[in-house]
C-alpha cells in the first residue's frame, strides 16, 4: 500500500467516501446524496519509520460526541498507544483485522472510537518493525446542529479542456473563527499522480474556488484540507475527497 502525506489518491476514495464512511460518520441517504462528498472527516496518511518514532495528531473540537478511527496499514504493527490531550495514555480496545475490501486486500485494519472525547489534540503513536504505511480516516459524530457545517456543490456540466470548475465550499458556522479558516485543493490527475496542482484559500467561510483543468478526457481526483479555529480556539481539521471527468464520457 503507497500513500503520500497530504495526498489521497484514488485507490482510497471509494472507500473514504463510500458506505463505510456514511456509516462511521452517522449520516444517512435521507441526509446527504450519495454523490456528494463526506464533510464531516478528516483523511491523512504517510509513511511510518521502522523503529523509530511514529506520531500523529488528531485534533477534537467542541461538541464532539465521538470520534471513529479507523488505521489502515500496509503490515502489522507492534505497538499502538493512543495519548488523550493531557498525555495520559489511554485504554484503547483497538479491533484489528485483515481487509477484505478490493482496493485494500490484505491492509491491516485497526479501529477504535473515542467516545465523549475530551477536547484537543489527541496522539496516535505507532511503532513499525519495518519500513510500513497507513491511512486514517476519522469520523466525527457532533451534537445535533453544532457540526462544523462544510457544504459544498460543483458546476461541472460538459466539464471541458481548461474550462473552470466553480468549487461551492462554505463553512456555516457561527463558533468558528473565520480569519483562521483555511483550505488547501489538491488536484491530481488520476493516472499521473505526479501531475498535481495546488490552491488554497484563507481568511473566511466562503472557501470557494475555481478549479482548471489542463487534459481533456482525463479523471481528476480533489482532495481539500480544511482547518482553522473555534471561538474558544479549539483547532478543527476536515478533509473532502471528490473527483470530476473532464470531456466526454465514451458512448456505449
Amino acid at each position: 500500500m503507497s500513500i503520500r502525506t497530504g495526498l489521497t489518491f484514488p485507490v482510497f476514495e471509494e472507500y473514504i467516501t463510500g458506505d463505510y464512511a456514511r456509516e462511521g460518520a452517522n449520516i444517512s441517504d435521507e441526509n446527504i446524496p450519495k454523490n456528494m462528498p463526506v464533510a464531516n472527516q478528516w483523511v491523512h496518511g504517510g509513511p511510518l519509520i521502522e523503529g523509530g518514532e511514529n506520531k500523529m495528531n488528531v485534533a477534537v473540537e467542541e461538541n464532539v460526541a465521538k470520534v471513529n478511527l479507523h488505521l489502515l496499514t500496509a503490515d502489522d504493527l507492534s505497538q499502538i498507544k493512543v495519548l488523550d490531550p493531557s498525555g495520559k495514555e489511554m485504554s484503547a480496545n483497538v479491533e484489528i483485522g485483515k481487509e477484505d475490501e478490493v482496493f485494500f486486500s490484505g491492509a491491516i485494519s485497526h479501529s477504535l472510537t473515542l467516545d465523549n472525547p475530551q477536547i484537543g489534540e489527541w496522539q496516535i503513536e505507532m511503532e513499525a518493525e519495518e519500513e510500513n504505511a497507513y491511512l486514517l480516516v476519522a469520523d466525527y459524530d457532533m451534537e445535533k446542529k453544532s457540526d462544523v457545517g462544510i457544504r459544498t456543490e460543483k458546476e461541472m456540466a460538459g466539464l471541458q479542456k481548461n474550462q473552470q470548475l466553480a468549487y461551492k465550499l462554505k463553512v456555516n458556522n457561527p463558533n468558528v473563527q473565520e480569519d483562521t479558516v483555511k483550505a488547501t485543493y489538491h488536484v491530481t490527475e488520476s493516472d499521473s499522480p505526479n501531475n498535481s496542482e495546488t490552491w488554497v484559500v484563507t481568511g473566511g467561510t466562503n472557501l470557494s474556488q475555481e478549479l482548471t483543468f489542463d487534459k481533456q478526457d482525463r479523471a481528476y481526483n480533489i482532495t481539500i484540507d480544511i482547518d482553522g479555529l473555534t471561538k474558544d480556539g479549539n483547532p478543527f481539521k476536515r478533509t473532502i475527497v471528490d473527483s470530476v471527468y473532464v470531456g466526454e464520457f465514451p458512448r456505449k
